[in-house]
């Protein structure tokens, strides 16, 4: 639920759907389920007890702790602060990150307006380029170059 700045589920037997996560305030702040603040979650994972999406509009990769009920940010800072910035987690910098997978313990999410992909390790909160020289577009196939992955 982008719009509603909230993860919501499906109860598979009832089909009934309700609120999982956020306030439906728009912004980063972490905390509680129904306290928390998310901006347009897009991709979302699962691994082990934690639900990992990416929050679009504060450009943050962030998680669902299933067994203590917080959501935490691993890398990014808030609305309005974006840019293109490996490193560590706050001073991380992505532009509108959508897509986002798992894969030997490390995340892999596409930053859309950086037309990169990034890696991000959770247990130390960094986060470097993967894939993608920045530029929009495709040249030769011997560079990986993407146009908004």
């Amino acid at each position: 639920m982008a719009g509603a700045h909230q993860i919501w589920e499906m109860d598979l037997e009832t089909t009934v759907f309700q609120p999982f996560a956020g306030s439906g305030k728009e912004g980063r702040i972490d905390g509680s389920l129904d306290k928390c603040a998310l901006a347009q979650p897009s991709g979302i994972i699962v691994s082990g007890t934690k639900l990992y999406f990416s929050d679009s509009e504060v450009s943050s990769v962030r998680y669902v702790d299933l067994e203590k009920n917080i959501v935490k940010t691993i890398i990014g800072e808030d609305l309005f602060v974006f840019g293109d910035q490996d490193g560590k987690g706050a001073e991380v910098r992505l532009q509108h990150p959508l897509g986002i997978f798992n894969y030997n313990g490390l995340i892999y999410v596409a930053d859309t307006y950086n037309h990169k992909i990034k890696v991000i390790n959770p247990l130390d909160t960094t986060c470097r380029t993967f894939s993608g020289n920045g530029k929009p577009g495709y040249i030769d196939g011997k560079e990986p170059q993407f146009y908004e992955p």
